[in-house]
């Protein structure tokens, strides 16, 4: 998420520590604190969208390991179902144990 959150953030200019600023949410709130005006709007309405989109590209990563986790239970779970008994011509359910034994 911070390598997300930096690589969006786009500092305004006149920041005097961009490192800072791009270190995380908080430390570009602290840093907009000793801002005047409207640098340190910018700098506040940039960090949050920046944190934003880094939030957002978590959760969707997250969702799609889980989607894919989710289709290989699926698919492991259908290959380990057990056969359903089936009708012999006699009017018996059998299964394929049963119809293997003489």
């Amino acid at each position: 998420m911070a390598f997300t959150y930096s690589k969006a953030l786009v500092l305004p200019p006149g920041i005097p520590a961009p490192a800072l600023a791009r270190d995380s949410l908080d430390q570009a709130l602290l840093l907009a604190g000793h801002l005047s005006g409207d640098t340190m709007t910018k700098l506040i309405t940039q960090a949050k969208t920046a944190f934003d989109i880094a939030f957002v590209t978590v959760l969707v990563a997250g969702i799609a390991i889980m989607l894919l986790m989710a289709a290989m239970i699926a698919q492991i779970i259908s290959r380990t179902k057990t056969p359903e008994p089936s009708a012999s011509p006699g009017g018996e359910t059998t299964t394929a144990s049963d119809a293997a034994t003489p």
